[in-house]
């Protein structure tokens, strides 16, 4: 149990209980709740709310003396305020220029200068002037099976997991009185995986783990923008005889995500110090996207006055493989050297939160090369630990956001591989036991 400021109340519980001699179930729960810090006046409220809640239970059973299982399912309701942000519009920013009553400019319907962060006076490191809290629902239903199985003297294990995520929220980008920007939004995910890996050793001198592994999601997205069209100058503010707040647009897409991956894993023994491991992945993977631009509607009346347009499908796939190689050599019984190498990928994709459906494209993976050196060694009786590790990374078609013209003549952020970087340095650590 525990209580603060701002009226938290935090309660975690764990029970465990035993089922029989062979099996045990082991229940949980963690709660919190607290509210806002962040004074907003403009609402008459504190904003920041904090109310969470995670609930699950595990059963755990051997069955025999050659095959257990556990289960696990959890829920997490997660009510939640996304933040309380300040004001950081500049003097530069469309928000800001809203309320300086420049000629040109639509006008917000906000106190003047009240866009802008430098005359803002409901806005600092206790304040908040957003028109309303940023608020989020999401519900996360977690299941995990896990069954193992003795085959002699290898192990046979079996992962299966399921998750389901729903979230509705609302979100203020401008984090000010002008009603500038936000966005009304729910989001569903659904992700499903399976994995079998066995483990056992050949001879006296190799360990060997290998196995499958599938994946598969689908997340479907929905969200509506407001506010903002009425300052771009495209129709829909004052040249377009409309009012703030007339005019909002929708976004709506989803995207399949498939997963097949071989995977295995070598510790091979060269006689008594050292240690080689062998491994690798070999993974493909397709990714689906169908979305189209979102239409443009008329709140007041709630009909579109653009409509939708086309609907887009893409479709793109890779194959990679991933291998890795490492040598350890024990100095002495307290001291081990190691190096390796590890080549990696980050998955490909389409950047799905873009109202540019028409100029949307795929990125590729990105790709790394990565090379250690090192030492492990504990000194003082074990009691002092010590770990030096030499690293350098080099990146390839590295995936980021950038802005670039979009195809209706705006501008749009996208992801893509702009970049090739090189990383490296070093890590230290030291830990060690002062006392009894």
């Amino acid at each position: 149990l525990g209580a603060g400021d701002w009226d938290k109340q935090e309660v975690q519980a764990v029970i465990n209980t035993p089922l029989s001699q062979r099996g045990g179930l082991k229940l949980y729960g963690n709660s919190i709740k607290h509210d806002g810090y962040i004074e907003n006046n403009i609402i008459g409220d504190d904003i920041g709310d904090v109310d969470y809640q995670q609930y699950g239970a595990t059963i755990a059973f051997d069955f025999t003396d050659s095959f257990d299982l556990s289960f696990t399912a959890e829920l997490i309701n997660d009510d939640s305020e996304l933040g309380a942000f300040a004001n950081f519009n500049t003097t530069g920013e469309l928000t800001c220029l809203s309320t300086l009553n420049i000629p040109g400019v639509p006008s917000a319907s906000a106190p003047p200068g009240t866009g802008c962060m430098e005359f803002d006076d409901e806005s600092d490191e206790d304040h908040s002037s957003q028109n309303e809290p940023n608020y989020s629902e999401v519900t996360n239903d977690y299941y995990n099976l896990t069954m193992n199985w003795m085959l002699g003297d290898w192990r046979l294990t079996s992962i299966t997991g399921y998750v389901d995520r729903e979230e509705d929220f609302r979100l203020e980008y401008d984090a000010s009185r002008v009603e500038f920007l936000y966005i009304y939004g729910a989001h569903d995910y659904e992700q499903t995986s399976q994995e079998f890996r066995i483990n056992g050793n050949i001879g006296d001198s190799i360990n060997l783990t290998a196995g499958l592994y599938y994946w598969e999601s689908e997340a479907y997205q929905f969200q509506e923008s407001y506010d903002m069209w009425y300052f771009f100058g495209i129709g829909f503010g004052p040249e377009g005889g409309l009012n703030p707040g007339d005019v909002s647009q929708d976004l709506e897409s989803v995207v399949d995500n498939e997963a097949y991956a071989l995977f295995a894993s070598m510790d091979w023994s060269l006689g008594e110090r050292w240690l080689l491991n062998l491994g690798g992945r070999f993974t493909y993977e397709e990714k689906s996207f169908s979305g189209g631009t979102g239409a443009f509607n008329y709140v007041p009346g709630g009909f579109p006055i653009v409509p939708s347009g086309p609907v887009r499908n893409i479709e793109e796939d890779w194959n990679e493989f991933s291998p890795r190689i490492a040598l350890q050599y024990d100095l002495n019984d307290d001291m081990m050297l190691f190096g390796s190498f590890a080549s990696g990928f980050k998955s490909g994709g389409f950047f799905a939160r873009t109202q540019d459906i028409a100029g949307l494209n795929s990125y590729d993976p990105e790709y790394v090369d990565t090379w250690e050196l090192g030492m492990k060694s504990e000194w003082w009786n074990n009691r002092a630990r010590f770990n030096a590790t030499l690293f350098y990374s080099d990146y390839t078609d590295k995936q980021e956001d950038v802005i670039v013209p979009a195809s209706d003549g705006s501008v749009g952020t996208i992801v893509t591989n702009a970049s090739d970087v090189e990383m490296y340095g070093a890590e230290l650590e030291f830990t060690a036991l002062l006392t009894d």
